[in-house]
């Protein structure tokens, strides 16, 4: 990571120093959480999972299981005669994901990573290092979102279908135990975040909705979502909005605000060089040039947009819509092309724009319904009646979450009545880590948690009641 990129990240931490009896989670700030996640001294250790790990499970010196690498990374065939376009040449070769996994029998963990995000990133890892070493079996899968599942792995190649892209999700799932028939398992398992969750849940329906007595369905036992949008379409809107109605003077003005942050942040390093570039020196920043709200959501904005440039413009060139780069210029786009100028009419989209002029377009003529019913089909809502009458499904999620919109988190809690978990703050995904969190979860999957009436967590003692 450069300098830059630290100053980027690192910018956006506000700590509270207040541990708040309630919940112990530390960072108020729902922005400031979201980027920040959880102070390293509050996060989960090998150590505090020590009297969860079975006997089988083979673990390196205390405190350095989140340090080393559990797994194994592989590639997957899904369409072998399709052709990638020479552009993305980097991603031929087949679907990657990663499985950890024991000499032994044991339960099975499948992770689905959220927006923009791959097997091997660092929500993943952790996810899967935490459930390896209480035992399980771990296969991590990137999101559909990504280039290397939407090329390799995608039939359309235009994700945003829940159900869809669900599916695909799920074919993947097949062939990978298929291809690993020799782990032995005993059953199954699922989990995701946040647009991962969302594919977790239609996951869990497609599978159920199969013959137990196929011999590839898994019968999950147990799935667990993860900070889910309530509708794909209202959460990205919400995260297009942050980074394009809190730039001095608009969107035009971004790279003079970007520079004015970044020069703000240099004359500071320069002046406090002795404190070097690490955590002390963000820290101390922060006490003495606090980032503003609007610059912090500029900055959440930011790193959405980046995410979600390379998924347009790997649809557009796929699929020759024209929507960034000409249908006559596709086929002239190779390894060495310059791809400045398409880059920066893709950075200049949002996520909502490509659903609105994109995605919803392409599906309205494909499947012959209206725009309307493609933006129901994107919310959770959709499948209201198998969640809230399936036992196996569990929400986890924060009150705070800036993913939602007003009241969205009531109708996220009347869909899983009974089976929820949730958190006064947190942001988005901010308190994943956080040990009470991560203990919660495995409780969960391990059915030691019980869910109280009203299905939240006290905000007096932060236990269950």
């Amino acid at each position: 990571m450069n300098f830059i990129q630290k100053i980027v990240i690192f910018s956006l931490l506000i700590i509270s120093h207040t541990i708040y009896a309630d919940y112990g989670y530390p960072i108020k700030n729902p922005i400031a959480a979201t980027v920040v996640g959880t102070p390293e001294a509050l996060r989960i250790t090998q150590a505090d999972l020590q009297d969860r790990q079975p006997d089988y499970v083979k673990m390196p010196a205390l405190n350095t299981q989140f340090k080393r690498t559990i797994d194994k990374e592989y590639k997957i065939s899904i369409f072998p005669n399709r052709i990638i376009p020479d552009v993305f040449w980097y991603e031929k070769g087949g679907l990657k994901y990663s499985i950890a996994e024991h000499k032994t029998q044991a339960p099975l963990m499948f992770i689905i990573a959220g927006t923009g995000a791959s097997y091997n990133s660092v929500t993943v890892k952790n996810l899967q290092k935490t459930f390896y070493q209480v035992g399980y079996h771990v296969v991590a899968i990137s999101s559909p979102t990504i280039p290397n599942f939407m090329y390799n792995a995608s039939r359309t190649v235009i994700p945003g279908n829940l159900l869809e892209d669900s599916e695909d999700i799920y074919h993947v799932m097949q062939r990978i135990m298929e291809k690993h028939n020799d782990i032995p398992v005993s059953d199954y398992f699922l989990t995701g975040y946040s647009l991962g969750a969302s594919h977790a849940a239609f996951v869990t329906r497609i599978d159920d909705q199969r013959k137990s007595n196929q011999k590839d369905s898994f019968q999950f036992k147990k799935t667990l979502l993860i900070n889910p949008p309530l509708n794909l379409v209202t959460s990205v809107d919400v995260l297009d909005k942050m980074f394009e109605e809190n730039i001095p003077g608009g969107i035009d003005h971004f790279h003079e605000f970007f520079e004015r942050f970044i020069n703000k942040a240099s004359t500071f390093y320069r002046e406090n060089e002795e404190l070097g570039v690490g955590k002390e020196f963000f820290y101390e920043i922060l006490k003495e040039q606090p980032p503003s709200e609007e610059e912090m959501k500029v900055m959440i904005g930011f790193v959405f947009r980046i995410s979600s440039t390379g998924m347009i413009f790997g649809a557009d060139v796929f699929n020759r819509q024209g929507y960034i780069v000409p249908k006559n210029k596709v086929d002239k786009l190779t390894p060495s092309s310059s791809l400045t100028h398409y880059s920066k009419v893709a950075h200049r989209l949002g996520f909502n724009d490509y659903i609105k002029h994109f995605y919803l377009p392409t599906f309205e003529k494909k499947r012959g319904v209206s725009v309307e019913e493609l933006i129901e089909q994107a919310s959770l809502e959709s499948i209201e009646t198998y969640l809230k009458g399936n036992g196996k499904i569990a929400l986890m999620h924060n009150m705070d979450d800036p993913i939602l919109l007003p009241g969205e988190i009531d109708t996220l809690k009347s869909l899983f009545p009974g089976r929820t978990m949730i958190y006064p703050y947190g942001g988005h995904m901010g308190n994943l880590q956080y040990k009470k969190n991560v203990i919660d979860m495995i409780n969960y999957f391990d059915d030691k948690k019980i869910f109280n009436k009203d299905d939240v967590v006290s905000l007096v003692t932060g236990e269950m009641q």
